[in-house]
């Protein structure tokens, strides 16, 4: 799971610079030596559509989550094993709430929570 957020930190150690441990990305560095390492859990997006449109996006190894705020609102669950075009959505089935709620919580959670994961990795 990759993110364009980890390109600076991931440049600057292989460059021999610290990074600010502000950045929301984490270096990839470690991905090179070891590349089958756990790594993040998810990677996170946000749209923004028309000024009245905002969504925000998790992305798992398995699913992708949206929450959309603003006109109409809702959100969407796709299984990528199963529907990899996005062509069904899933938020509203009872077979797949477990994965909607995981989801919703990943997302509520965001980056910082993938990121304290890596640490712990490390």
């Amino acid at each position: 799971m990759v993110e364009f957020v980890d390109i600076y930190p991931t440049l600057a150690e292989l460059g021999g610079l610290q990074a600010s441990a502000t950045l929301e990305g984490a270096s990839l560095a470690p991905a090179t030596d070891e590349p089958d390492r756990p790594w993040k859990r998810a990677a996170f997006s946000q749209v923004e559509w028309e000024d009245r449109i905002y969504g925000r996006t998790v992305r798992t190894d398995r699913f992708r989550y949206t929450a959309w705020e603003g006109d109409g609102g809702g959100e969407e669950l796709y299984d990528h094993e199963s529907d990899p075009g996005e062509f069904r959505n899933l938020a509203g089935e009872p077979d797949f709430a477990r994965a909607a709620r995981a989801h919703r919580k990943l997302l509520a959670n965001g980056w910082r929570s993938a990121r304290r994961r890596l640490r712990l990795i490390k």
